[in-house]
Order: structure tokens, then C-alpha cells, then sequence
């Protein structure tokens, strides 16, 4: 640990000197064992395979009184110099977390109580009020990231830790990178209405405004507002009560503001710890959820750190969910990274089991995970069911998960490996920020609702299509699920980004599938026209655009597909099937469909004909529109891909039309394929996700052999192109294959 070489992040992990490692780390917390278990904890972390440890370095732990610490003077464990000897004595190198949130199971998440109890610093509802977080046991007023004077207070904290670590920072030591932050959420108050209406913060909100329109009359022409004079007479909304479209970018814009006030507090803490010596090394961040949407930006996020990660604490039935975050992340991120990993659990959850965590582990890496931090790997208080105990100590059944699937990772080279994807699936932050805005109804206790009980996001969610065809906070998201689960079934891989991506990110793709209403973002249109025109292709719907944000006719896309010469209330993609199928709803129709009842509603026979679709030739490409909505999410009695393989054949017309090819066909619509490859290998990935084994036969076009990762030598190799599997309930499968 003594090159002078700088540290840089690349997709296979981080470049030290002249090595580069996959990051792959686990969370040791020093103050929480007692100093002479250090060693013992670190050895059983080493022995396990890892080269990185991560550790949060808590404000509330250290300080004594206002002003006053303990660094291991009074008490020594928590001396976080000697932890850090500790680490490099042991041949780990460190990602240290600093805060000044940390939560980490402790009360008033690391804040000391003497600031979160000031009312100057504490972040307000939309009625004034102190945003409180009601946990267990420790109920606290969160702090606003917008107040000067409690990033005076964290000043003080940082003026105290950093002379202390700074001596530890690479090449001098082993701290690699340094995470600003922790999970910036607005305190997990993610909904739209709620807070930070701190007067520093609406002051923030109208100097964000003034830096957007630039001209006040300009704000007032897209608010229709001739009664604001200046940027001081607008005042946050504090409900949703748009009428009309027209109303729509007074409310987008408090969302758009969130997610700039999230990532402010990012990048001030970032500055503060440089500037205090914590230099020279990658930034990094946790969002708290495994899909970012608003208020989290992780493309924009990433203009400013090295690296926007997501947290995941997953059990094995959330698995669709994990998957999309995953896929999400790897498709927009420099490297796609899980600073939080669920290894265990806090105490008042269920600790998942070997097995479990076995599942969930390999479901993120089969999905294009390249960088994971465990969170935990050693036991502590409130926190249960890790590889290692507090006295270093270990459990071997966890201890074996971690040994031998680092073991794969480094045999096959994980990191040099990369999803083949030819589609990107793209959703458009317009209507994310829409959706977000868009509810109707939240409760006091909203927090602990949405971390244990999980009702459907769009449960609270305005049903008003604001004077336009459709209610887009609903249909936009039921439109993009209905390709990403349809996409996988039809054997065609699919990355998922939104539209802060750069035009030379969605270059790499083939296809870009994209939902459009009457109402659509002019700069996103520029770009996706831009794309077809080079050659790409766009498959977009329900609705093709006409005005854009401000109610203006559009000026891009304005070659449209002819008139419709029909159209379909409901049409079944598989008839029959009643509640279990697919089925489109509100359908424009350019060739007949089979009539139905007398309400209107219509089914398809099997064929190559897509009759509610028409494609537009842009230059060297084209635009497609699919002019079909898909039925809301929850109104599907079974959510799994297998539901949507209706709609498949017609699918596979157009992705074939885009010169796509499947990459696998599989005979079970229930179990999950990915195919990685990079650096001369290929890895076959196969996962069952539901909780009765599945069996079927899985066909990669080329593949000569399968050699199964998990049997020992060459007793688990096939040959063909065709394997016939039988997995286990929540299990995922590995084979390597030669061509």
C-alpha cells in the first residue's frame, strides 16, 4: 500500500497502483467489537476471500459533548486510527464512511441528539411541522440538508475526524475510497408532499428556479401564473391539485427540485471531507432503494462522484424487484455497485438464511452487478445472522456461502464479464417525475407503512388523465413492465436506463423500446430521433406525442403513422386465459382483429400481423408506435413474466423487425436466463424465482458445451446447444459454454 500511483474506478472494480481489484467488501463496524476481537474479525474476513472492508465512522459515537471527542483517548474501541492499522496489517484496504448520516441501527442515526433537538436545523413538513421518523424505539426530528447551520455543526464533527483518518488515505494507507454520505432520502420520506419545506430550503427551491428559467417571465409564461413577479413569489406545492396538463410543470418541478436537493447534500459533503484532507480517492453513494426514481438521480449523480450505488436488502420473493434495480444500475452506472447488501438483518426483521442469501447473491451478479458491499459480515448489536460473530468466531454454513462463491467470481473472472444486451428499455424521467407528483393521499406514519408493509406504489396515485387520452402516472409504468417482462420470455436480453443517459450511451443498442403520450419531453424525442435517424430503432407507445411540456406543438417527430382505422377497447392476447393472461387495453387497430362481445373487445390468433402497431422510417431507422395500453399492475392476479407470455409472438415480430434475434429459447416462461460473456468466456445463467422446483430445456444457438461452475472438474459438462434442467426452488444455476 505504498504506490503513488492514483486510484481510478473501472467496470471491473478499482485500479490501485498497478492492480486492479474487484470490489468486493463486507462491513465491519470497529466501535461495536471490542478492540482486542479486531484482529480475529479481520482475520475471518481475509479467510473468507475479501480485500475490502467498509466501516462508518459515527459522529454520535465519538462525541463526548458539543465540541468535545473521544478518538480511543477514553474508550478503545474506538480508536479508529488503530482500527485502520489494523486493516492494513491484515491486507485490507478500506471504504470508510464518514457521514454525517449513518443510521446504521443506532439511535438517532449517528446524529448526536443536541442537533437533530435544535428546531433552526430540523426539516419541516408541508404544514411547518418537524419531519419526525417514527422508528422503534428512538423516534427523531431529521435534520434539513438545506440549513447552514447544520452544516456548521457537521463542520465541526469533520474538522475533528479528518486530520485523524486523512494520514490513513491512500497511497499513505488503506482507505480507497470514501462514501459522502449515506443514503440521502429526504430520511426515507420519499413522498412528494411531505418535506423539506425548512425556509432554507424553499429559498434553495426558488434560487434552483432562478437558475432554470433564468427569467422570471419565462417561469410565469409556463406556470400561466401572470401574477408572479419575481422568483420570491412562488411558493412550493403542497398537494396535488393540477386540473390539466397545463398545470403539470409547476408540480414536475418541485419533484425535479427534490432530486436537485438530494443530490446537493451529495456533493457539500463530498467538498467539506476534501477540503478537510479526504482527498485523492473515489467518492461514492448509497441510494436507499434498488430502482432509483425520483428523487434519486444516479446518471446525474455520477457527473459529480466516482460512483451512484443502490442498497438492496432483499428476500428471495422480491426477486423481480431486485432484478430490475440491478439491471438498472448496471446499464447506467460506471460501476454498477450495492454499498448495502443484505448478510444478515437488524434485529426487529428476519435474518434471511445460507441458502437464501445464496439465491439473492448470484441473482445480482447473473443480472450485471460488478462491485458489492456485505452489509454486515460480523455480528453487532441489533444486527444478527452474519458470517462472523463479534468475537471473530465463525458460522460455517455462511462462512462456506462467502469462501466459495468468492472463489467462482475469481475462477471465472466475474469482472471481466458483461450482460449481452442489443435492447435498451427506457424510461423517461418526465414521467417518473409525474407519477411521483401525482399522489393523492399519505399518512403520518408513511415511513414505517412503505418499510413493512409495502403497498403498491401507485395505490395512493391520482387516476386523472388531466385532460389528456390517458392517466400517464398509471399507464406509463404498466406499459414499460409489460415489455420487460415480456422481453426475457422471448428470449431478447434487455438493459433498463432513463432518459438522463447520454446520446452516445443509447448508441450502443439496437432497439430502444420507450413509452410516449400526447404529452413527452422535447429533448428526449430530439434525442431518440437523433438515434433512429443514425440507424437505431424505437419502439414507443401508447400514444404518439403532439405538445410538449410547456403545451406547444412539438417540433421533432413530426412525421406520424397514418390515421388508425380502428380501435378496441380491450383486446386478449391469449383468449381465454381470464385473469391469469395479458391483455391491451384501449387499442388503436390499423387491419381487423377477430370481433369480440358486444363490449367492444377483441382477441388475436397467433400469427406474424402486429395490427395495433405502425412503423414511421426516421433516416437510416425508424419509430415504431405500439398503440395499445397495458392494464395497471395490480390488475393482473399473476404478475410473473409467465402472465405476459401471451403477447410474445407479436413481441418477437417486432423486435425481429429490428434486425433482434433471440439469444435463448427457454421452455419454461417461469425460469430466467441471462448470458454474460467478456474475456473469452461465456456464462450461461439460469434462475428459478419462484417456490416449487421448475424444470425445462434451454436452447443458445452455437453453444457446442455447458460445463456446470458448481460441480467439482468436469463431471457437470453437456454438450449441444440444448440443456434440460430441474432447479430447485430459488436457486440459480451457472454453466460456462464453448461455441
Amino acid at each position: 500500500m505504498s504506490s503513488t500511483q492514483s486510484i481510478t474506478v473501472t467496470p471491473a472494480g478499482l485500479t490501485i497502483g498497478e492492480e486492479t481489484l474487484p470490489l468486493y467488501s463486507g462491513s465491519v463496524h470497529y466501535w461495536r467489537h471490542e478492540r482486542a476481537h479486531w484482529a480475529r474479525v479481520l482475520d475471518a474476513v481475509r479467510r473468507m476471500g475479501f480485500r475490502f472492508i467498509q466501516t462508518y465512522i459515527p459522529w454520535s459515537a465519538h462525541e463526548i459533548e458539543a465540541g468535545a471527542f473521544d478518538f480511543g483517548e477514553a474508550d478503545p474501541r474506538k480508536d479508529v486510527a488503530a482500527f485502520l492499522q489494523a486493516c492494513a496489517d491484515a491486507g485490507l484496504y478500506v471504504l470508510a464512511r464518514p457521514g454525517p448520516h449513518i443510521n446504521s441501527e443506532i439511535p438517532y442515526f449517528g446524529f448526536p441528539p443536541r442537533v437533530l433537538n435544535d428546531p433552526a436545523i430540523q426539516m419541516r413538513t408541508a404544514r411547518g411541522t418537524p419531519a419526525v421518523l417514527p422508528l422503534p424505539g428512538t423516534p427523531f426530528a431529521a435534520p434539513s440538508y438545506a440549513c447552514e447551520a447544520f452544516y456548521q455543526e457537521t463542520g465541526v464533527y469533520f474538522d475533528a475526524l479528518c486530520p485523524i483518518i486523512a494520514p490513513y488515505v491512500y497511497p499513505h494507507g488503506p482507505i480507497v475510497a470514501v462514501q459522502a454520505d449515506n443514503e440521502m432520502s429526504l430520511f426515507f420520506r420519499l413522498k412528494c408532499y411531505d418535506v423539506d419545506y425548512h425556509p432554507e430550503s424553499i429559498a434553495l427551491y426558488r434560487r434552483w428556479l432562478e437558475e432554470k428559467y433564468r427569467d422570471v417571465d419565462a417561469l410565469k409564461d409556463v406556470y400561466r401564473r401572470p401574477d408572479i413577479h419575481s422568483f420570491g413569489d412562488v411558493t412550493p406545492p403542497r398537494a396535488f391539485e393540477a386540473r390539466t396538463h397545463a398545470d403539470l410543470p409547476y408540480y414536475v418541478d418541485w419533484a425535479e427540485y427534490q432530486e436537485y436537493y438530494v443530490q446537493y447534500g451529495i456533493v457539500r459533503t463530498r467538498q467539506m471531507l476534501e477540503d478537510r484532507g479526504l482527498a485523492g480517492v473515489p467518492y461514492y453513494h448509497n441510494y436507499p432503494v434498488s430502482t432509483p426514481n425520483t428523487p434519486f438521480r444516479p446518471v446525474a449523480l455520477e457527473a459529480e462522484l466516482d460512483i451512484a450505488g443502490v442498497d438492496a436488502y432483499p428476500l428471495p420473493s422480491e426477486y423481480a424487484a431486485l432484478k430490475r434495480g440491478v439491471v438498472y444500475i448496471s446499464t447506467v452506472s460506471r460501476l454498477p455497485f450495492i454499498p448495502e447488501f443484505g448478510s444478515g438483518s437488524w434485529s426487529y426483521y428476519r435474518s434471511p438464511t445460507a441458502d437464501e442469501e445464496r439465491f439473492t447473491t448470484r441473482t445480482v451478479f447473473m443480472h450485471g452487478l460488478r462491485a458489492i458491499n456485505y452489509y454486515m459480515l460480523a455480528d453487532r448489536d441489533r444486527w444478527t445472522g452474519t458470517p462472523v460473530r463479534r468475537d471473530g468466531s465463525t458460522r460455517p454454513d455462511y462462512t462456506a456461502l462467502y469462501e466459495d462463491w468468492n472463489r467462482l467470481l475469481a475462477d471465472v473472472r466475474w469482472d471481466q464479464l458483461q450482460p449481452e444486451r442489443d435492447v435498451l428499455v427506457l424510461a423517461p424521467r418526465l414521467y417518473e417525475r409525474l407519477a411521483y407528483t401525482a399522489i393523492e393521499a399519505s399518512f403520518p406514519n408513511q415511513f414505517l407503512t412503505d418499510i413493512y408493509y409495502r403497498l403498491p406504489a401507485d395505490l395512493f396515485t391520482s387516476e386523472n388523465p388531466l385532460d389528456l387520452r390517458d392517466a400517464i402516472q398509471h399507464r406509463a409504468p404498466a406499459w414499460l413492465h409489460a415489455f420487460e417482462a415480456a422481453l426475457p420470455v422471448s428470449g431478447v436480453p434487455f438493459a433498463l436506463g432513463d432518459s438522463d443517459l447520454p446520446e452516445d450511451a443509447l448508441a450502443q443498442y439496437k432497439l430502444i423500446v420507450v413509452p410516449t403520450f400526447e404529452w413527452a419531453d422535447a429533448d428526449l424525442l430530439g434525442k431518440l430521433e437523433r438515434y433512429a435517424r443514425n440507424g437505431g430503432a424505437v419502439i414507443c407507445g401508447p400514444r404518439w406525442p403532439r405538445f410538449d411540456t410547456h403545451g406547444e406543438p412539438l417540433a421533432v417527430w413530426e412525421t406520424a403513422p397514418e390515421p388508425p382505422t380502428g380501435s378496441l377497447a380491450r383486446l386478449d392476447f391469449a383468449p381465454g386465459a381470464g385473469p391469469h393472461g395479458l391483455w391491451a387495453e384501449d387499442v388503436d387497430l390499423w387491419d381487423a382483429v377477430a370481433p369480440g362481445g358486444a363490449s367492444g373487445t377483441g382477441h388475436l390468433e397467433t400469427g406474424p400481423d402486429v395490427p395495433f402497431a405502425r412503423r414511421v422510417l426516421y433516416g437510416d431507422g425508424s419509430i415504431t408506435l405500439v398503440a395499445a395500453a397495458f392494464p395497471r399492475l395490480g390488475a393482473i392476479e399473476d404478475g410473473t413474466p409467465a402472465a405476459y407470455a401471451g403477447w410474445v409472438p407479436w413481441l418477437k415480430t417486432l423486435v425481429a423487425e429490428a434486425g433482434i434475434a433471440p439469444r435463448w429459447e427457454c421452455s419454461n416462461a417461469s425460469l430466467d436466463v441471462a448470458i454474460l460473456s467478456g474475456g473469452g468466456r461465456r456464462v450461461v445463467c439460469v434462475a428459478n424465482p419462484r417456490r416449487d422446483a421448475q424444470a425445462g430445456a434451454i436452447t443458445v444457438p452455437g453453444v457446442s458445451a455447458w460445463r456446470d461452475l458448481d460441480a467439482p472438474g468436469g463431471e457437470g459438462t453437456s454438450p449441444g446447444s440444448t440443456l434440460h434442467v430441474t432447479l430447485e426452488p430459488w436457486s440459480v444455476k451457472i454453466w460456462e459454454v464453448e461455441s
